[in-house]
């Protein structure tokens, strides 16, 4: 809501009216702007705020795909050593099961 919203609603809701209908419309204008100003930083402060929780969001998003990624990424390797090693060998076993643990650090 503007200034000239408020002085309209107040004119239609007949305020102005009297001898002091001048000094009382100076007043109700400086009320007006002030009534506008905090309505322009309250919606200025919202939208920040969404704006900052989309933005965490977002990278919260991000962060959890990548890690996804790299346990599968690390999945894959740990598969390959089992079949072209040999699943059964302790070796073998053991350094799939290193590649797994990886990301457990």
């Amino acid at each position: 809501m503007n200034q000239e919203e408020i002085i309209r609603m107040a004119r239609e809701a007949g305020v102005f009216s009297g001898a002091n209908e001048k000094v009382f419309s100076e007043s109700l204008e400086r009320f007006a702007s002030l009534v506008a100003d905090a309505e322009r930083e309250r919606i200025t402060n919202a939208a920040f705020a969404a704006a900052e929780k989309a933005l965490e969001d977002a990278l919260a998003g991000a962060e959890k795909s990548i890690r996804d990624a790299f346990t599968a990424e690390r999945e894959a390797c740990a598969k390959i050593v089992e079949k072209y090693c040999g699943a059964w060998d302790d070796e073998s076993y053991a350094l799939a099961n290193a590649i797994r643990a990886r990301g457990n650090k």
